[in-house]
């Protein structure tokens, strides 16, 4: 052992009625199903409530922390400048999320954006959060879900953008992409050309338009079309 060295146990109690301040319980999704593991949204703020010596000795400190809310007025304009500075958007439930859905943690996705659905009234932010829970339920491999999810936010997306936004072919794309997982080529292939009509009028990298072109050759090639499936590809090479 070396005696140079410190322990330091931290202790955080966590008190669920402050929406502010986001975190998952990972449990058995973690890469060690053993442990119980939570997961903080970045720049949650804790305050120390105490420091001890459980075992009487200098060699382990136990810290206890506590949360702070985003309303604490000692702290919220340091949390409001460093969320600033990271540019990761503006609502902490979203970016734990965002977080969530790059661990392929879908389960965990869905309960943090319903929790996010409750607590806004804003619709452009309701049709990004069905966007997102269609996502989550695209990787839970609930298909029927997802798509019922992405029309609700195709519905509010109609009314409150214009009909070239990238929003809206981003749901597009989303929606042929079911529509092929579930083996319904004919029904996915629409989607995909509303996709590729809004990038050909707005102003967006080469590399967008050849993914398009790579979904639309995809999906000819499942319908057994594979003149039209060589046509699309020869499009995207030429991209590439």
């Amino acid at each position: 052992m070396n005696l140079d060295q410190i322990g330091i146990l931290f202790e955080i109690t966590i008190d669920r009625s402050i929406k502010s301040v986001p975190f998952a319980v990972l449990g058995g999704e973690s890469s060690f199903t053993s442990e119980k593991e939570i997961l903080f949204s970045m720049h949650s703020v804790f305050h120390v409530d105490d420091i001890e010596r459980p075992d009487g000795t200098n060699r382990l400190w136990q810290v206890k922390l506590k949360q702070t809310a985003d309303s604490n007025p000692q702290l919220s304009l340091l949390t409001k400048r460093s969320r600033e500075e990271t540019k990761e958007g503006s609502i902490a439930w979203d970016r734990m999320g965002k977080l969530i859905i790059k661990m392929s943690k879908f389960s965990k996705t869905e309960e943090i954006y319903r929790t996010l659905e409750e607590n806004v009234s804003n619709e452009n932010m309701k049709a990004y959060i069905y966007k997102q829970l269609g996502y989550a339920k695209i990787g839970l491999n609930q298909y029927e879900e997802a798509l019922a999810l992405y029309d609700k936010a195709i519905a509010i997306r109609l009314e409150t953008l214009p009909s070239n936004n990238v929003e809206l072919a981003n749901c597009y794309n989303n929606i042929g992409t079911i529509h092929n997982c579930m083996a319904d080529y004919s029904k996915g292939l629409p989607y995909f050309d509303k996709v590729l009509e809004i990038q050909k009028r707005t102003p967006i990298d080469d590399m967008s338009i050849g993914r398009c072109y790579d979904n639309i050759a995809y999906t000819y090639d499942r319908m057994g079309d594979y003149a039209k499936a060589l046509i699309f590809n020869e499009k995207s090479l030429m991209i590439k």
